[in-house]
């Protein structure tokens, strides 16, 4: 079984001017994991003593929360690629194969607050929401 680390990951993201791509990882100290979930409905019943679920045949990816120092380089910094026009996708999480589940090809960031800290740099947290299909690498 092959092992992947931290230097194993990729971080490109399909910028919003709709086709060229920028890796991403010089900017990037954090990402969380990616989960699938599968959405159920609360089917119990009066009287029961179990909670009863069903499947309703969805399923959804949770937000992919990214932080780093934060940049405004004009055309390559998280200001841009991450910014208030969102992103139109966010094609690929692991350079290297096998290392779980890829985000969908279209994601987008609602916000990407900036968190300045006496002390310290600045840094951003970008959210991706998952707007398609997460498929497994």
């Amino acid at each position: 079984m092959a092992r992947y680390g931290w230097d194993d990951v990729s971080i490109v993201v399909d910028k919003s001017d709709g086709g060229t791509t920028q890796e991403m990882k010089a900017y990037i100290q954090t990402i969380n994991g990616l989960d699938v979930e599968a959405i159920l409905e609360d089917m119990t019943v009066m009287g029961s003593a179990w909670e009863a679920s069903e499947y309703v045949g969805l399923k959804r990816g949770s937000p992919i929360v990214i932080t780093g120092p934060y940049d405004d380089t004009a055309t390559v910094g998280p200001d841009v690629v991450f910014g208030v026009t969102g992103i139109t996708g966010f094609p690929a999480l692991a350079s290297s194969p096998g290392v779980g589940p890829r985000p969908p090809p279209s994601s987008h960031a609602p916000e990407v607050p900036q968190n300045p800290a006496k002390g310290a740099l600045t840094h951003y947290e970008a959210t991706l929401v998952p707007t398609s299909t997460i498929t497994e690498a």
